[in-house]
């Protein structure tokens, strides 16, 4: 897809969200509650669809306890965001463009950056370059408000989808205590093809570069 200014904003949110909740996030599950080994968040371009992943890697609890966990993290960080020093803040933003803009060092790095742009269609080869101009322009406020809007619980943009890879229970109830964990509307899918039958299809690729 071709470079879009509206789209690549919220490509910058989902980096900088990233940038700083990663820390307190890993301090918190990980190292004072210990409920995994793997503790992480990123944002995600999922053939198109933009969107952001909090995961845990446990030997020790049950999904439902972990996402209840999760819920719990993500509404205490939404002071964390508003407390923030504005200095504070503008060092994340360093910090993240100083990472996407450090130099290619290998000839598999500059071949797989160029491939994945030809492979996009509209090849963009400063795109990188351009998401950083945008990512200075991003204030404390947008990035707030942008939490509120899509990622705090609650929020009426917000669209979660919930995976847990595990032994199956034998309690059947746990479905529904990861339903509840949720603290939303939510429905349990067993099947791909259920899934499948769900899902809402998303505009082409065409309809949303060309919406603005």
């Amino acid at each position: 897809f071709q470079w879009c200014e509206v789209r690549s904003r919220v490509w910058v949110m989902l980096g900088l969200l990233e940038e700083v909740m990663s820390e307190p996030l890993f301090d918190t599950l990980r190292t004072k509650q210990q409920l995994g080994y793997s503790v992480g968040c990123m944002g995600r371009d999922s053939h198109g669809v933009l969107g952001f992943s909090i995961y845990i890697l446990s030997a020790v609890r049950r999904p439902p306890a972990l996402l209840e966990r999760i819920e719990l993290f993500i509404e205490d960080f939404k002071q964390v965001l508003r407390d923030m020093t504005p200095a504070k803040f503008a060092n994340h933003v360093v910090s993240l463009a100083k990472r996407w803009l450090e130099p290619t060092r290998t000839l598999a790095e500059l071949h797989g950056t160029c491939w994945n742009e030809v492979l996009r269609g509209f090849p963009v080869f400063d795109r990188t370059e351009r998401d950083t101009a945008v990512l200075g322009k991003v204030s404390q406020t947008e990035l707030i408000q942008f939490f509120e809007d899509y990622i705090a619980k609650g929020a009426a943009s917000r669209a979660c989808l919930v995976t847990a890879v595990a032994p199956w229970p034998q309690n059947s109830d746990e479905a529904t205590s990861l339903c509840a964990a949720f603290c939303g509307e939510a429905r349990v899918v067993q099947h791909e093809s259920e899934l499948h039958a769900l899902t809402a299809r998303h505009h082409p690729r065409e309809v949303f570069d060309n919406s603005d």
